[in-house]
């Protein structure tokens, strides 16, 4: 996270953003979508990811698609383009209960204090 305005086209330019968009999901080989009975959507989606660095452990390798803000917040947010391990991070939360966009945010402010030198010192006491 490099800024609280968000990551700009400079930060995260178009190329790296069409790896881990709506395109990059739907036309991944183990991507096969589903929707509630009678939804003409079909927003719904599972996920194969069977081997590789970021295999899923759970349900024989199938997995949830991730949603829109999983992937700004574990993708865009942190400046990952790795669409494999966004689609691991949101099993392993999925798992635990756990909210993407709370832990994306949590990772990238971390990160942020990390890279600046921020410490518990420079903190104000009202955030503490």
């Amino acid at each position: 996270m490099k800024n609280w305005g968000g990551a700009g086209t400079a930060d995260f330019p178009s190329e790296r953003a069409g790896k881990i968009g709506g395109e990059a999901v739907i036309a991944h080989k183990g991507f096969k979508p589903y929707g509630c009975w009678h939804c003409p959507i079909a927003c719904g989606g599972r996920f194969e990811q069977k081997s590789g660095k970021f295999a899923l452990e759970l349900n024989d390798g199938v997995g949830h698609k991730p949603e829109y803000e999983t992937l700004a917040m574990l993708g865009s947010n942190l400046l990952n383009d790795d669409l494999a391990s966004i689609v691991k991070v949101n099993e392993i939360c999925n798992n635990l209960g756990v909210d993407t966009i709370s832990v994306g945010g949590t990772i990238g402010t971390s990160s942020s204090v990390m890279k600046t030198g921020c410490s518990a010192k420079r903190i104000p006491t009202a955030w503490r």
